[in-house]
């Protein structure tokens, strides 16, 4: 079925669409393998400095337990903060895209999606699209791992989000 919905996007709207992309991104194997990666890498390297030849057996457990927690620790404290960072990173790149702030039209049907504003007007095919999601803020239409348009829940019917859900089902590319 098609359907359309026009809104206009909010401050709001842009860091909660942020943070189902964050939330998304971090789900995604790939990158879910790379942090717990970059954790273990961070807990050799800790391991390695805090043992030394001289050291007593006796504290060679609580060295290593203790430099590989110290590690975990670290990520995820990078992790939180990247996430706690991401608000102000969307309020600002909002403010910059006049483009943004105005009034959006958001259609889809069987061929695909399309968006038009004062400044573009642009249709893109299922097939084309690289992956979408469905967050708790917000549908994520993703053209590449870095690029992506959001309808907010807000600007939709219980109604309109269904069928946008079952058009992107059936027609749209794997969801991330």
């Amino acid at each position: 079925m098609a359907g359309e919905v026009a809104f206009m996007p909010t401050e709001t709207d842009v860091v909660a669409a942020t943070r189902d992309w964050a939330r998304r991104d971090l789900a995604r194997p790939r990158q879910l393998w790379a942090t717990l990666a970059a954790g273990a890498a961070a807990a050799c390297l800790a391991l390695i400095f805090a043992l030394k030849p001289e050291a007593p057996p006796e504290r060679v457990v609580p060295i290593a337990l203790g430099a590989g927690l110290g590690a975990i620790l670290l990520v995820v404290l990078i992790l939180a903060i990247r996430f706690a960072a991401l608000p102000a990173q969307a309020r600002r790149t909002f403010r910059q895209n006049k483009a943004v702030q105005k009034e959006q039209l958001y259609c889809w049907s069987d061929e695909g999606i399309g968006w038009r504003s004062a400044s573009s007007d642009s249709r893109i095919a299922w097939a084309e699209l690289y992956r979408w999601s469905e967050g708790r803020h917000a549908f994520l239409f993703a053209v590449s791992e870095r690029g992506v348009h959001f309808v907010p829940r807000r600007a939709l019917s219980d109604a309109e989000a269904a069928d946008l859900r079952a058009t992107a089902e059936r027609f749209g590319p794997p969801l991330f």
